[in-house]
């Protein structure tokens, strides 16, 4: 498969993430995905994106509760600069907490981790990856005016699932279910309404530029914006009760068994990457 779409290269920009519980027969599985930011013509600095609760230890409501150690991260192996599909490359942490950054706010479900460094080492032990980044410039300005209803597609590893043979993720679709423009319940976060599973965490959601813009209908403009990170899901307990919870990343979790989904995942928006990557060079 030759990636010379954007689709097409949304499949190699997304990382699955795989970390050791306390229960030896559990694996917390999870998304990350790669964004960069370009630094001048010749450099751009990569970073590792994903959710706290995907890189650490929370409860329900996404409180970051212990530290995962032993983890692992795949990529699909870079042949010619091809990809090389059915062969990865596995890169092993012992401290995948500490790896990562995570946002000041404890009301911000997102983590990033710089790995310019690792790419550069891996390339020169000839492990070469194939990687496709986000660029930030894909984030939408805050003077982007989006319709209240818009098509989203999102990349990850639903329950887990993935091509086992190729390395590759699961592409899905689904629709905003709050405005886009209008921060829900007060926090830079929106709403889709689509099926979101134990292993979204972390997936980076898109909306498709082709709809009526300032009343001129746009024929053929398939441009894309990197509008979210789903973090958070709706869901029925067994009393009946609506609750508001992180996207599970287990799904043999004994708490997920008496959940119920009602198919409304909760993201955090995308401009928030900035602020973290502002602060992972503040930190150099």
């Amino acid at each position: 498969m030759q990636p010379n779409t954007f689709l097409k290269q949304l499949l190699f920009s997304t990382v699955r993430i795989v970390a050791d519980t306390d229960d030896p027969k559990k694996k917390s599985i999870g998304t990350g995905f790669l964004v960069a930011k370009k630094i001048n013509d010749n450099s751009q600095q990569i970073f590792l994106v994903t959710n706290k609760h995907v890189i650490a230890k929370a409860d329900d409501t996404g409180k970051i509760i212990g530290k995962f150690g032993k983890a692992s991260f795949s990529f699909v192996k870079n042949e010619n600069n091809n990809p090389k599909l059915g062969d990865s490359v596995v890169i092993n942490t012992e401290n995948l907490t500490d790896m990562f950054l995570q946002h000041p706010d404890e009301n911000v479900d997102l983590a990033i981790c710089n790995i310019s460094d690792l790419y550069n080492q891996l390339s020169q032990n000839k492990q070469n990856i194939f990687i496709r980044t986000i660029p930030i410039e894909m984030i939408p300005k805050d003077s982007e005016d989006f319709d209240a209803i818009e098509d989203v597609l999102f990349v990850g590893y639903p329950n887990g699932i993935f091509d086992i043979k190729n390395h590759l993720p699961i592409m899905r679709r689904g629709i905003t279910a709050s405005p886009y423009n209008v921060d829900f319940n007060g926090g830079k976060k929106f709403l889709i309404d689509a099926q979101v599973f134990p292993g979204s965490s972390g997936s980076p959601v898109f909306i498709k530029e082709q709809n009526l813009r300032n009343g001129t209908l746009r024929l053929g403009v398939e441009n894309y914006f990197f509008v979210g990170i789903i973090s958070k899901v709706f869901h029925r307990d067994e009393t009946g009760d609506l609750i508001e919870s992180v996207a599970p990343t287990s799904p043999t979790a004994n708490s997920f068994s008496i959940k119920q989904m009602i198919g409304l995942g909760i993201c955090e928006k995308s401009n928030q990457i900035l602020e973290l990557i502002e602060l992972v060079n503040k930190k150099k």
